[in-house]
């Protein structure tokens, strides 16, 4: 056995020597020291360097004074409430199995005693996939940080290993010096669902192409669904993702919530950006919110996904709203499409977003040739040339089907080149959005706001009639709900399981996001009203009845960190509809 462990036994041994020696004088204090005693929790130094077992509530905090490993034919499991300290930037090294099982009530944590030298993270390298699969569920794993040589994943890094899954984790101030600031998926595929990356950072110092503030998936077909990406950053000079950085493979990047990321590029060389997401292969982006990300920098471009050298990724029912990019040469408000790549945009709502210089919604370079079919690109904004989409060189003819797009073709900027893209069914009307936001760019939080369509929507079954489509849209309703598709992506009426009467109402809520309670506001008082709140796959999680007046107070509760919808009823009937973001305490 590793370690020493100093239990309440030997605390009360020692007790006991002491009191002997002054011949227990005072009953008094010798009832109060053995209360003392008995509410001391153990505490157990590791000093590896294998470690396995079990890893209790009585034996936490664990010190761990070297870096540590489980060896591939053990297994060590982490009981909830159990406290794993750093001494040092020491490794977690597991060969074998982990699992580190908390609850929402007991999170297990993963710290350091010097938050500025942090440690060394955990790293799962040519695990044994004879084993059953790892398990980190209900952890905080903060302070990790990965230097040069061994720079991926300053939290977790994952190398040539799957049998892993990742879930209601607090992933937060993390660091690394190229990929993955939180967690790095390196020829491995593990599953990464519902957790909140904060302010994790991956930064230019080791590598040229680097990136993935929150995760980089280098070969990965990783699932990363469920989870809220907010406040990450990456640094890079070829690379980028503020969120997430995708190079090759083809994750599934699906329900997420990815606000208020940054990606960096203050370098005079190189190709870089992407606020939220980084795009270099055959990702599935799908029912996202992507919103109030931004690319500052030099060179840093697409303030809400930066499409990288053939980009083959397919993005359907996201809503990419209010993101930014903010330097002087800043192109590509949505979306910045880069070297051949060829993307294809299926039911986007892309809405909102600014530019610097030019593109407010899409640039395009080097041949690049997107393809869109029933999207609403609307709204957008550049300081300088083309609110909707920029065409840089002849070679570069997106596609668009079944769009709403503003201003059309004679809006394109065309850099004096022709444009030969197709150009089919589309449409240029305003799209009548519910609550949209008041404006562009990151000032307005786009995550908050409604994106369905009103009942006098243009967009409502305008889309191409012949596609093939997903089931749902990006709040769960049927996808064809009046015999043809609408554009967007939400399909008329937005809801899950409720009837199909307009909406009447509006609504905000303040504070978006909250830690503990927000106050809904109605526009008008109302009567016998019920709120459900959802989760994003529909999910109701609550139901509150016999609701009156203009405002209502939701408290968090046991609601993890994340987005959610709330509906409000009267009569059974559908009346408004908007979201909320529970933020990280």
């Amino acid at each position: 056995m590793s370690g020493f462990q100093q239990t309440k036994t030997v605390f009360l041994f020692r007790v006991s020597i002491l009191l002997t020696r002054h011949e227990m004088k005072n009953n008094m204090l010798l009832i109060v020291l053995a209360l003392m005693a008995m509410s001391v929790k153990g505490q157990t130094i590791i000093t590896g360097p294998n470690v396995s077992g079990i890893w209790t509530p009585a034996g936490s905090p664990y010190l761990v004074q070297a870096s540590i490993m489980i060896p591939g034919d053990s297994t060590l499991m982490i009981q909830p409430g159990v406290r794993i300290e750093f001494k040092g930037h020491y490794k977690f090294v597991v060969l074998g199995r982990l699992l580190a099982l908390g609850t929402n009530a007991d999170p297990v944590r993963f710290t350091a005693t010097d938050i500025s030298t942090g440690w060394y993270g955990l790293r799962f390298d040519n695990s044994n996939t004879a084993n059953d699969s790892s398990i980190i569920d209900h952890c905080i794993l903060e302070y990790g940080r990965k230097t040069d040589p061994d720079y991926r994943g300053g939290a977790i890094a994952f190398k040539n290993f799957s049998k892993a899954r990742v879930s209601h984790c607090l992933i937060r101030h993390n660091y690394s010096c190229a990929y993955g600031g939180g967690i790095s998926c390196y020829d491995s595929d593990p599953v990464i669902i519902n957790n909140t990356f904060d302010s994790n950072t991956a930064d230019f110092v080791a590598a040229m192409n680097t990136g993935g503030g929150a995760i980089s998936c280098d070969n990965s077909n990783s699932l990363i669904a469920g989870n809220t990406f907010i406040n990450n950053t990456a640094s890079a000079g070829i690379g980028g993702g503020g969120a997430i950085f995708i190079e090759d493979g083809s994750p599934v990047i699906s329900g997420n919530l990815i606000i208020n990321n940054t990606n960096t590029n203050n370098a005079y060389y190189g190709d870089g950006g992407g606020g939220g997401i980084f795009a270099y292969g055959h990702a599935t982006i799908i029912g996202n919110t992507i919103s109030n990300n931004k690319a500052d920098g030099y060179l840093a471009n697409g303030g809400g996904i930066y499409f990288y050298v053939n980009d083959h990724s397919t993005v359907i029912n996201n809503t990419i709203t209010n993101n930014s990019v903010l330097g002087a040469t800043g192109k590509g408000g949505a979306l910045f499409c880069d070297l051949s790549s060829y993307p294809t945009l299926i039911n986007n709502t892309i809405t909102n977003n600014d530019a610097k210089n030019m593109g407010g919604a899409l640039y395009c370079y080097g041949v690049a040739n997107l393809t869109f079919r029933n999207c609403i690109i609307y709204g957008n904004t550049a300081n300088q040339q083309a609110n909707q989409v920029y065409l840089y060189d002849e070679d570069s003819d997106p596609d668009f089907y079944y769009c709403d797009l503003q201003g059309g073709v004679a809006g394109f900027d065309l850099n004096g080149n022709f444009y030969t893209g197709n150009y089919e069914n589309n449409i240029d009307t305003d799209p009548l959005f519910v609550w949209p936001t008041a404006g562009s760019g990151t000032y307005w939080n786009g995550a908050v706001v409604d994106w369905t369509e009103d009942v006098a929507s243009p967009c409502i079954n305008a889309g191409d009639p012949n596609g093939s489509y997903p089931e749902t849209d990006k709040g769960g309703s049927p996808r064809v709900a009046d015999g043809c598709i609408d554009m967007g992506a939400y399909e008329y009426p937005w809801a899950v399981g409720i009837s199909s009467t307009p909406l009447q109402q509006t609504s905000m809520a303040s504070p978006n996001p909250f830690s503990n309670f927000t106050t809904i506001q109605f526009s008008t008082k109302i009567e016998s009203g019920t709120l459900k709140i959802y989760d994003t796959s529909g999910r109701i999680l609550r139901a509150i009845d016999n609701i009156s007046g203009d405002r209502f107070v939701i408290e968090r509760g046991d609601l993890p960190p994340g987005l959610y919808y709330y509906q409000l009823q009267i009569a059974d009937q559908h009346v408004m509809t908007g979201n909320i973001v529970i933020a990280v305490p």
